[in-house]
């Protein structure tokens, strides 16, 4: 069952178009009409929830499955993010045989953050400009007279994927955003020197991306 196929639309097209292809396809599907019963209006039902739901969707083209996805758990994410960046800086500090409180080591947490929040921004502006490039060779190419486009779906559907992504790295970015402000609600405690006189790990410590 393609979800794209039961309301009759393509796989780039827009939620007003999908809603528009739903409110006529429910209609039909209606247990009321003749040709209507509850499987099929469940289904016309189901297709406009998984298709007009961003998540949902992205969910869908990559993986086929119209299922439910998982609550979000982004607050969890985020902790989980926010302890590995502490836990990457104490490592670098454990493998040096120095002590914590001679570093700032919050600090040095939020600054690999920091780091990989721009590389993931950067990742979704290249993304966004492959999409643009995308659109703009979908909008020159058309067949020929008589003749079969056959490249047109493939690039759409590369489109939908491609979007997919865009939505993915929003959501990694909120999810690193929000491991920053549970860094920033966090304070270092037992140490001899106050916080801004200790030096950073800086250049020495190896800030790889994602």
């Amino acid at each position: 069952m393609d979800l794209y196929e039961v309301l009759g639309v393509s796989r780039d097209a827009t939620p007003a178009e999908i809603h528009k292809a739903y409110r006529a396809a429910s209609k039909k599907a209606h247990p009321d009409m003749p040709d209507g019963s509850e499987e099929k209006f469940n289904i016309v039902k189901l297709a406009k929830d998984v298709l007009t739901d961003e998540k949902r969707r992205a969910h869908y083209d990559r993986t086929g499955d119209a299922k439910q996805t998982e609550p979000d758990n982004a607050e969890a994410t985020a902790m989980n993010i926010a302890f590995g960046a502490l836990g990457a800086v104490c490592a670098v500090i454990d493998a040096r045989g120095a002590q914590y409180d001679d570093f700032d080591v919050l600090g040095d947490a939020k600054r690999r953050l920091g780091q990989e929040i721009a590389q993931i921004e950067r990742n979704k502006r290249q993304s966004l400009t492959n999409i643009a490039r995308t659109e703009r060779l979908a909008a020159k190419i058309h067949p020929k007279k008589g003749k079969k486009d056959r490249l047109s779906p493939l690039i759409a559907a590369s489109l939908v994927r491609m979007r997919g992504d865009v939505a993915g790295l929003d959501q990694r970015i909120g999810e690193h955003k929000m491991a920053m402000e549970i860094l920033n609600d966090l304070e270092f405690s037992g140490a001899e020197l106050a916080q801004a006189d200790k030096p950073l790990l800086g250049g020495m410590f190896n800030y790889g991306g994602p």
